[in-house]
């Protein structure tokens, strides 16, 4: 047996709540047939940090093409967590037109504090050619919700070989 001393140091910007650690310890012993095993240990610290815990975000850059003929309006954005913990947000998108509407399901996205993740997404596009408006949405949790839109034109191959013909 041995007894260690140890102190443990907080860092400044470590989020506030509880949080669990394992601190493990491992040393060399020799056996009485000239071999060395490794002994290790650990044990399980839980922490309570105090302070205010802060959900934000913002989004820093977003991509929505002008214009598609695919069965599918490929957008991306990148979000950048602000607060101090990780947290999940719903995103979801939408498409409006003049005589049509479609909100699938969103997904659940997590969100790690001090970085800035990338969500590349895709909608199924309307059954007609138009003018439609594509919005995504961004809703953390307990927070509000972050809207971008931005118009595009859908004309399929099938519509833009008949504005030919005639």
């Amino acid at each position: 047996s041995h007894e260690l001393a140890y102190t443990v140091t907080v860092p400044k910007n470590a989020a506030p709540g509880g949080h669990y650690y394992t601190l493990y310890a491992a040393a060399p012993i020799k056996n009485g047939d000239n071999t060395t095993s490794t002994v290790r240990v650990a044990t399980l610290l839980y922490l309570t940090v105090q302070g205010t815990l802060t959900r934000s975000l913002q989004v820093t850059k977003s991509s929505i093409p002008y214009f598609s003929a695919d069965t599918t309006i490929p957008y991306s954005f990148d979000v950048k967590n602000t607060g101090n913990i990780h947290y999940f947000a719903l995103v979801s998108a939408r498409i409006d037109g003049l005589f049509y509407s479609d909100a699938p399901n969103g997904t659940s996205q997590l969100l790690m504090p001090g970085t800035t993740r990338t969500i590349n997404a895709s909608i199924t596009t309307p059954p007609l050619p138009g003018i439609y408006n594509l919005t995504y949405t961004i809703t953390p949790e307990d927070g509000s919700p972050i809207q971008k839109s931005q118009y595009f034109i859908y004309a399929p191959l099938w519509s833009i070989i008949t504005l030919s013909l005639l």
